[in-house]
């Protein structure tokens, strides 16, 4: 295991240094905390509970920015190394392509990891300064979101295996809604008894990664319960699917001639 991973974790720290250096980075770091600071203005309109344009903002905050990060750094990471040629003297031995791309993946999870950290340290701040209280239970939202943004990852450094930057984030802005849509669209569909299209849905359905399974942001801001084992059928199911797109983005990399 560990002749394994020691090549990895160096293009993991490479690819995580490069990616909190980006100026986009940044300016989508700093555009998110000022929003969630936002809040504060916003929470003293609020009548009744006075955390829950806090809790829900930031919340949303950690969401969208997440994927601008994916869209903008994530997106860019193998192309630009093609671009300048640093690929070549990179993917020389002991480091092989499946390495090489599982270490990038890697490498744009500690990205997220700063990055939503950073937004949940002042988002539980702000609740401290607002009321005094400490709110552990949005840990599980937060847990959530960086599940779907490290499936959404995934998903993003497939297509960079074969797809230039913009068609990327054209293609993975798609990808993330019809992975918001798809449980709706089914259900109505379902109800409407649609036919051929029901079970082009029901495709999709399955194809396509479904979203609404991190999707707990109500629960945990009203502080309402969870379904029995959601979490862990949440983590089961994103593991699952991100496998199954590293395996396809390795098999695919390993086989790119450049």
């Amino acid at each position: 295991m560990n002749m394994i991973m020691n090549p990895v974790v160096p293009i993991a720290k490479v690819t995580f240094k490069e990616g909190v250096r980006n100026k986009v980075f940044y300016n989508i770091l700093l555009f998110g905390l000022l929003i969630i600071c936002s809040s504060i203005v916003l929470n003293k309109m609020t009548v009744g509970d006075q955390t829950k344009i806090i809790k829900d903002l930031g919340l949303t905050a950690m969401g969208i920015f997440g994927l601008l990060t994916i869209l903008f750094l994530a997106t860019n990471q193998i192309y630009r190394e093609f671009e300048e040629k640093v690929i070549y003297t990179i993917l020389v031995k002991p480091l092989s392509r499946r390495e090489y791309l599982l270490g990038k993946y890697l490498g744009i999870l500690l990205i997220l990891a700063a990055e939503i950290s950073a937004m949940f340290v002042l988002m539980m701040l702000l609740l401290l300064m607002a009321e005094g209280t400490v709110y552990w239970v949005l840990l599980k939202g937060v847990y959530t979101i960086f599940l779907e943004l490290a499936l959404i990852s995934a998903v993003a450094l497939l297509l960079a295996t074969f797809m230039r930057p913009q068609l990327s984030i054209l293609t993975l802005l798609a990808v993330y809604a019809i992975g918001h849509s798809t449980t709706e669209v089914r259900t109505i569909m379902i109800e409407k008894g649609a036919g051929a299209i029901t079970r082009l849905v029901e495709a999709v359905y399955y194809l396509f990664p479904n979203f609404d399974n991190f999707d707990i942001k109500v629960q945990v801001v009203h502080n309402l319960q969870l379904t029995p084992y959601h979490l862990t059928l949440a983590t089961i199911y994103a593991l699952l699917y991100i496998t199954l797109v590293l395996l396809l983005s390795m098999q695919l990399f390993a086989r790119k001639e450049f």
